[in-house]
């Protein structure tokens, strides 16, 4: 999101590899985490949005929570393709209207009171006077458990390619999980041990530099069509609609092994010359 910045070359952001061991009984993963599972309010399934600043400074409006939205202020949202624009709305207005219209990204721009709506957008810029929305999924319609088990049981997600083919925003495929708080086993308690913990962590393997990450994972993409890339009025500029139309054709055209291969490569080696990141971090 618009406070991950791996792709400065100022950043100073971590990727960090971890090894877990968990009990192995899936849950689903949880887009509405519990906040106390001990609370009947709170506890099943409440939905907490990361809200920070608005536009103003200020707290975001109580519109933007209601529709299940963050916001990230001083940042906007750029996509393919122009977005729909309403004027005149104020941005709780706005936070409203993308959730009348199904819309997940939206920006508004406090100055001239504008609200666009995107339905497509994967990158953001500084935006001065501007705020961006995002939700990333609502609370489920039917809950999948009610029992206590969920608040701890580590939840999985399959973002495979689906039947169809079509890789939508997860190209990699892979799995997504979510750790619970109430389920990391801790104070030396470990799986299997009748504690009820579900998963611990058993080391921390490699930490490297956010920005090498990103380079190799950049160049691998712009490597797989280097001719669509050349042909950029800014070839190296990877916020240009040029840029990042060339980078979605590729993706859409790679495999899951060959896009996933220089995350795999860069904790496998510490050259950066054999597409290896070198270790920034100790290990636990």
């Amino acid at each position: 999101m618009a406070q991950f910045q791996g792709d400065d070359s100022n950043s100073t952001d971590l990727v960090v590899k971890y090894t877990l061991e968990t009990d192995g009984e899936w849950g689903p993963y949880l887009y509405c985490n519990p906040v106390n599972a001990s609370d009947e309010i709170t506890g099943p399934w409440h939905c907490q949005v990361e809200l920070t600043a608005s536009s103003g400074g200020g707290p975001p409006p109580p519109q933007c929570a209601a529709a299940n939205f963050s916001t990230y202020g001083s940042y906007c949202w750029k996509g393919l393709g122009k977005p729909t624009t309403v004027n005149g709305l104020s941005e709780g207005d706005c936070c409203s209207k993308a959730g009348q219209e199904g819309i997940t990204k939206w920006n508004y721009l406090s100055a001239t009171k504008e609200c666009q709506l995107f339905k497509l957008a994967f990158t953001t810029e500084p935006c001065k006077g501007g705020v961006l929305g995002y939700k990333e999924a609502g609370p489920p319609s039917t809950p999948p458990c009610n029992c206590s088990r969920v608040h701890k049981t580590v939840g999985k997600e399959n973002l495979t390619v689906s039947l169809s083919g079509y890789k939508g925003s997860h190209p990699a495929g892979g799995e997504w999980y979510s750790h619970p708080a109430a389920g990391q086993c801790l104070d030396g308690h470990y799986v299997g041990d009748g504690s009820g913990c579900t998963w611990r962590v058993v080391a921390m393997d490699r930490v490297i530099n956010a920005t090498c990450m990103y380079g190799h994972l950049d160049a691998n993409v712009v490597n797989n069509d280097p001719s669509c890339f050349r042909g950029c009025p800014q070839p190296t500029n990877v916020t240009s609609d040029c840029y990042l139309q060339c980078y979605t054709k590729a993706t859409e055209r790679m495999s899951k092994d060959e896009l996933a291969a220089p995350w795999d490569t860069a904790f496998a080696k510490t050259d950066r010359a054999q597409g290896g990141c070198p270790t920034v971090g100790g290990t636990l």
